[in-house]
C-alpha cells in the first residue's frame, strides 16, 4: 500500500541518518539524494567500477538488487514532491537542487526528440534516471536508442 511504502521510505531515511551520525537530510533533499544514488549505481555498473573500493559497499549482485528499490524510492520522493509543490522541485522550491533541473530537463527533451548529441551534457545521468520515472514506457522505448547513444557519448567524459 502507499501508506506502507511511505512508512518504509521514512524508515530508510531514519536509518540513513543513524549511519551518518544522526545527521538528517531535509525532505527537500531526498529526491536529489535518491537520484544521485541511482546515478552512481548505474555509473558503476556501466563502467565496471568497484562498488566497494571507496565506501566498502556490496558487490554487483547485491547492488543490482538494491537498484529497483532505489528507483522506487526516487519515484516515491518525486511523487511526494509533486504532490506538495506541483512541479519537479524540491520542497524548498529549488528545482532538484545541485542537479541543475533545467539542464536535466533539456537533456531529457533532447533524448525524446532523438538528439543524442544535444542530450550528452553533464546533466545526462540525472536526465536518464528521470526519464525512467517520468516518461511513458512507449515513449521511452522509442527513445532508448538515442539514450544509449547519448550515454556512449557521455561516457568518455567520465574518464
Amino acid at each position: 500500500s502507499e501508506e506502507g511504502w511511505a512508512h518504509a521510505a521514512e524508515g530508510w531515511w531514519e536509518c540513513l541518518a543513524a549511519v551518518d551520525h544522526g545527521r538528517t537530510e531535509p525532505t527537500s533533499s531526498r529526491l536529489r539524494l535518491a537520484l544521485g544514488d541511482v546515478v552512481m549505481l548505474l555509473g558503476r555498473f556501466a563502467t565496471g567500477a568497484s562498488f566497494s573500493a571507496e565506501c566498502h559497499g556490496g558487490g554487483r549482485e547485491s547492488n543490482m538488487r538494491a537498484l529497483p528499490l532505489m528507483l522506487q524510492l526516487a519515484a516515491h520522493e518525486l511523487m511526494r514532491n509533486n504532490t506538495t509543490s506541483g512541479s519537479l522541485t524540491a520542497g524548498s522550491g529549488t528545482p532538484l537542487s545541485m542537479y541543475h533541473a533545467g539542464e536535466a530537463k533539456a537533456a531529457l527533451e533532447a533524448l525524446m526528440h532523438g538528439d543524442a548529441e544535444g542530450a550528452a551534457g553533464p546533466a545526462l545521468p540525472v536526465a536518464l534516471v528521470l526519464s525512467l520515472l517520468v516518461t511513458p514506457r512507449a515513449d521511452w522505448l522509442r527513445a532508448r536508442r538515442t539514450a544509449l547513444l547519448a550515454a556512449v557519448t557521455h561516457a568518455p567524459r567520465l574518464g
